[in-house]
């Protein structure tokens, strides 16, 4: 799994090397096994994957690591690549819902809350991506149809 990240992070420092015209094209190619299995992405314009997957980053999460907490900021939306992420009740210790590969979270605290409402933890070794609300909201004002 660290080799996962490690090769991603190298992967991305390659790209940001190449002409901006093409840094698009071909991080979908590299990110196609996330891109493909997130329904979030499935309706979406070309050009909109093609600008959303530079900005994507991988995180690793070990078993019972906290992801987020309730009330924290909401500065993240979160896409599973691998393993198993628990969202937690507002009580903090009752399961609420499972998401696996393929899932995404963060979206009502990235959106409407602009703070996390429940707590999310990895209940496995998982990789996650990540997009920062900021890069988010920006890639937006040129995608108005995808909020």
């Amino acid at each position: 799994m660290n080799t996962q990240v490690a090769d991603y992070i190298l992967k991305k420092q390659i790209i940001e090397q190449m002409p901006p015209s093409i840094q698009g094209q071909v991080s979908v190619m590299l990110n196609r096994e996330i891109i493909e299995s997130v329904q979030f992405f499935s309706q979406a314009p070309a050009e909109f994957i093609s600008q959303l997957s530079i900005l994507l980053n991988p995180q690793v999460f070990i078993n019972d690591d906290y992801i987020c907490r309730m009330d924290e900021p909401a500065d993240k939306m979160y896409f599973v690549n691998s393993g198993y992420v628990e969202i937690l009740c507002r009580n903090g210790s009752s399961p609420l819902v499972y998401f696996g590969k393929g899932s995404y979270f963060g979206e009502i605290g990235v959106f409407l809350t602009g703070k996390r409402t429940v707590s999310a933890r990895s209940k496995s070794n998982s990789v996650l991506y990540y997009i920062e609300k900021e890069e988010l909201f920006k890639l937006l004002v040129n995608f108005p149809e995808q909020k």
